[in-house]
């Protein structure tokens, strides 16, 4: 599967590379001209529509600041090389529009060249590619991984974009409302499920993240309750990108919960785990659902403490805070992991209640509970695609980010450094124009993998998008490290790689920035290894640069 792209044949009237036709809305293509100094003087009427200025506030060099911070560098270093050359250029980064999302666009550009033939500047389109990159197909591969777990579950799911619309739902939800599940597509999520105590849709304006755990009813009958479990989904940019939501109709248990509170006679033929305890938290009774999801008979546990049920997996004070909530609310619900009899450890759902007598002392606890494999399994995939490049399966952006922090903390005060190796592939977009991005996804792969076996287990190789990757060396006691597995990168990058009957070789340019040296931060990090690799790039290309050399080289 390729990215959607259009031929610059229809725009231009001559190729930039061997890509597909698209059929794409006029208001995606987004028509600039610049001069032969890099001075943007036209933009089309949808270019203003998409960002929200007008041509006051981007003529010149204005426009780029919408451009994406992380983005600008590489697209700057672009447009130069392109002017130098006088030849055709393309470039994918993240353009903001107006509503303050930024948008993943590909920008072309053609030479023009004046009356007497002289280079005139350039005159090219940005088509919004919706979130995907050129050569990348990151994004499709999630969103199928994605709709196919959602599809199989057992589980209520939805996929609710930052409009509060709904992409996806299952078959589940459309039996539930009792709607097909191709017309609820496009549908809002707040027509069907009530939500008023979540201020989700501020002023109209695109969602705010759903908490992690939020109860709903069905419009239409407000009797209905489906507790669902969120997680977000977020771009490259950090922008909310969508929601994915699994639900269970609570209903049932609700009923159940509330009748508890007055008898425990009503739960011998329920389908889910119950027990009834004294006020100490003594087991007094349990039920036959009980038995068959923990294996313990109504003998055994009767007259013993929960605590028998305990995984290891949370810590006393775990505990100490749920007993805490339970007794000053009455009331506790979560997720948590117990042990079966024979030892097996299950992730389950558990809501814990207070029976109060009519003096409102509390007599007994109800307690009632399932087992949440199938959701846990689906949350923790889910993760795993919002952390991980799908194409290479290397961290992503956002999980570099996360490690990069955790790695400047514990560096704090100490005599470790942390060093940033900013990786960008040479030639790769001749490999990928001329051969095709199958050959180019394989070029990719192989690189991906050669990188991994240069560097030590705690440290990390990321792709951030496209043919540019990151390396992060948590520990490193001296700096000539950090050049000695640089170093090792462009050795192992300089083997040709095997693609069929051809050979193709992506050398590397590597930029090092070291903290505390050359920053205390994330972005500053990213920064300076990004300016090293700049420097490198135009000038050898092919080995590697630390920041402040690259500096005083400059």
């Amino acid at each position: 599967m390729t990215p959607p792209t259009v031929s610059s044949s229809s725009l231009f009237g001559g190729e930039i590379g061997d890509r597909s036709n698209l059929a794409v809305k006029p208001s995606q293509i987004l028509l600039w001209a610049c001069d032969a100094q890099g001075y943007f003087d036209f933009f089309s009427p949808s270019w203003f529509a998409f960002t929200g200025h007008d041509l006051a506030c981007e003529h010149g060099q204005g426009w780029l600041d919408e451009v994406y911070p992380e983005d600008r560098p590489l697209l700057r270093r672009d447009i130069l090389d392109a002017l130098q050359r006088e030849s055709p250029w393309r470039r994918t980064f993240r353009l903001q529009r107006h509503d303050g999302v930024h948008r993943w666009v590909l920008m072309e550009g053609m030479p023009r060249h004046a009356v007497d033939g002289h280079f005139a500047g350039f005159v090219g389109h940005c088509l919004d590619v919706g979130g995907q990159e050129a050569g990348d197909v990151a994004a499709d591969l999630s969103a199928s991984q994605i709709t196919r777990l959602l599809t199989q579950t057992r589980l209520l799911a939805v996929m609710v974009e930052p409009d509060g619309t709904i992409s996806f739902a299952n078959e589940r939800v459309g039996g539930l409302l009792g709607r097909s599940q191709e017309s609820l597509r496009g549908a809002s999520f707040f027509e069907h499920f009530s939500a008023e105590h979540l201020d989700l849709l501020p002023d109209g304006g695109p969602l705010r993240d759903f908490p992690t755990e939020f109860e709903t009813t069905l419009r239409g009958d407000g009797r209905s309750l489906v507790l669902w479990h969120s997680m977000v989904q977020r771009d490259y940019a950090g922008s909310l990108a969508a929601v994915v939501l699994l639900g269970e109709d609570v209903t049932a248990r609700r009923s159940e919960e509330d009748k508890l509170a007055v008898t425990s006679k009503v739960f011998e033929s329920s389908h889910l785990a119950m027990t009834i305890t004294d006020a100490a938290g003594t087991i007094l009774s349990v039920n036959d659902a009980f038995t068959r999801l923990t294996g313990y008979g109504r003998e055994e546990a009767q007259g013993q403490n929960p605590r028998i049920l305990q995984s290891g997996r949370h810590s006393p004070e775990f505990y100490k805070e749920m007993w805490r909530s339970l007794v000053t609310s009455g009331h506790w619900h979560g997720d948590i992991w117990d042990r079966r009899k024979d030892g097996t450890i299950y992730p389950k759902f558990i809501s814990m209640n207070a029976i109060r007598d009519e003096e409102g002392r509390t007599t007994n606890y109800s307690c009632i509970f399932s087992d949440i494999t199938e959701r846990k399994a689906i949350e923790e995939k889910l993760s795993l695609l919002a952390h991980l490049d799908a194409l290479t399966r290397l961290p992503n952006r956002t999980l570099l980010r996360e490690r990069l922090g955790e790695a400047i903390a514990d560096a704090a005060g100490g005599t470790d450094r942390v060093a940033l190796l900013y990786i960008d592939l040479d030639r790769f977009k001749q490999v990928n124009d001329s051969l095709g991005h199958q050959a180019g996804d394989q070029v990719l792969l192989e690189v991906a993998r050669r990188m991994s076996d240069c560097v030590r287990s705690a440290d990390t190789v990321a792709r951030i998008g496209g043919d540019e990757f990151i390396v992060l060396l948590p520990r490193v006691r001296e700096l000539e490290n950090a050049g000695r597995i640089a170093g090792k990168i462009v050795e192992a990058l300089k083997q040709p790689i095997a693609l069929g009957q051809q050979e193709a070789i992506c050398t590397p340019s590597i930029g090092i920035s070291i903290c505390p040296d050359h920053g205390a931060d994330v972005e500053a990090l990213i920064h300076c290894a990004d300016q090293a690799m700049y420097r490198i790039k135009t000038t050898s290309r092919c080995g590697y640069h630390f920041y402040d050399q690259a500096r005083k080289e400059a």
